[in-house]
């Protein structure tokens, strides 16, 4: 009789273990969401940025008045420090979110290996 308690408990325990990994799992789902939302606001962002410090290096009429006015330097400057903290914010976001994918599929491999617990244990 004291193997099947020990069973039942070790089963008791791996239905445990997965219900936790199925709670962070579901925690996780919404953090991955929202961290893809804000992983494309911060490209758009970024991506817009750069493109200012682009239009400001190209031969555009944006450009030519700057030059003329001789504040080109300062605008250009400016720009680029906007595009290089717009790449540090959604370089942050992408490594978050990578961390958070990460962390999904270690909890997926744990509840994947138990499986069929909760119907044994019954």
């Amino acid at each position: 009789m004291n193997y099947y308690d020990e069973e039942l408990q070790r089963l008791q325990q791996e239905m445990m273990e997965k219900e936790r990994a199925d709670a962070k799992l579901a925690d996780l789902y919404i953090q991955q969401n929202e961290l893809e939302k804000k992983a494309a606001d911060l490209k758009k962002i970024m991506e817009d940025e750069q493109e200012d410090v682009d239009r400001l290096n190209r031969k555009s009429l944006t450009a030519f008045l700057y030059r003329a006015s001789g504040k080109m330097g300062e605008k250009l400057s400016k720009e680029e420090k906007e595009a290089f903290a717009a790449a540090v914010k959604y370089d942050a976001a992408a490594k978050e979110l990578q961390a958070v994918e990460d962390d999904i599929a270690y909890y997926k491999k744990q509840a994947s290996g138990l499986p069929d617990c909760k119907l044994q244990y019954e």
